[in-house]
């Protein structure tokens, strides 16, 4: 967006506004709220404020008025069970950096509203923040406020990651690599050989030393998703929206995206990888181009292209994650050297 905030009004509203469908469906909500969080960024010195709809699903019910009623509503809600990245994301957005939530009807019809443009094809387009710094920012932020406060001990169901959350600025002595997969009850798009990935990865890399966990999100709160994307240096995943917290990986990280047959949309995580400050590289799983793929099949197979599973050559994936170690080492060495 263009539009720029008020002197006279010392606010900035962005506006969180989507077709229904969409602005339930995660990774596209997303899109607006780093949006958001780009344009307070980059205009600091005014208020934050996100309207959004009025009794939306994922936001604090209309009755409630205060900020602090709205906290409180997202924290109790975290006792009964894990808050999920996108809920988690907005009692981030409320408790660490004091983004002010108001419905349409809160706000006087004279104040300027900003909303984000999230283009038809942003899957072409990408992310496109207002500010490249902003997700480093917010990583390191989330990081040092969440990081040893025992109001969220609940939330972590494996309390060992929990020391990481902090660790995102510091390269150590071997990459630690992690294939992040999807879950056998989601529908396409899944490492069909994640575990044959994770133990070449062990005996190639790692010469047979450390290993490269798969790792799966479901039923892992905001938290434990943020503790986790710390903690790996190198990551190995199919495209999906469980990629979307790629922002909290360590700087010098790297994210190596994998693409079924007939899906291929590189900007779209790569570009939020690029504004996060991490190395980004794809594979398009296929022994075809992805345009001859699009061309020969027709119609009738972009139907169910999104269904379709994914099976990489090992080997191929072990020379990708070869280079991104030699991008990882260097740029941890510049990072120290600085």
């Amino acid at each position: 967006t263009n539009q720029q905030p008020t002197n006279q009004t010392r606010k900035a509203p962005c506006a969180f506004r989507f077709r229904l469908w969409r602005s339930h469906h995660f990774p596209h909500a997303m899109e607006a709220i780093y949006r958001c969080w780009s344009f307070w960024q980059a205009h600091q010195e005014f208020r934050p404020m996100l309207i959004h709809p009025k009794d939306h699903d994922h936001f604090p019910p209309s009755n409630l008025r205060t900020q602090q009623e709205k906290i409180d509503y997202f924290r109790e809600s975290a006792q009964k069970q894990p808050l999920s990245f996108y809920q988690g994301m907005l009692l981030a957005l409320m408790e660490v950096f004091g983004v002010e939530f108001l419905t349409e009807e809160d706000i006087s019809t004279e104040m300027p509203i900003v909303t984000p443009i999230v283009p038809r094809n942003m899957r072409q387009t990408g992310f496109k923040l207002e500010w490249t710094e902003s997700l480093r920012s917010f990583r390191n932020h989330v990081g040092a406020f969440y990081n040893g406060n025992r109001l969220y001990d609940h939330a972590f169901q494996n309390h060992d990651v929990k020391n990481t959350i902090i660790s995102t600025n510091a390269c150590l002595s071997t990459p630690r690599i992690a294939i992040l997969n999807r879950e056998s009850a989601v529908k396409g798009r899944k490492l069909l050989n994640a575990n044959a990935l994770s133990k070449a990865t062990q005996e190639e890399v790692y010469d047979g030393g450390q290993t490269a966990p798969v790792v799966y999100f479901a039923n892992t709160s905001f938290l434990e998703q943020v503790a986790t994307f710390s903690s790996i240096d190198i990551l190995v995943a199919p495209h999906g929206a469980q990629n979307i917290g790629v922002g909290f990986m360590p700087k010098c990280g790297g994210l190596i995206e994998l693409f079924s047959q007939g899906i291929h949309f590189p900007n779209y995580f790569g570009s939020l990888a690029h504004d996060s400050g991490i190395e980004y590289m794809q594979y398009y799983v296929s022994d075809s181009t992805f345009q001859v793929d699009r061309e020969e099949k027709g119609h009738s197979f972009k139907r169910g292209l999104y269904r379709n599973d994914i099976c990489p050559k090992p080997q191929d994936i072990i020379l990708g994650l070869q280079k991104m170690i030699r991008i990882w080492s260097r740029c941890c060495h510049e990072y120290q050297s600085g």
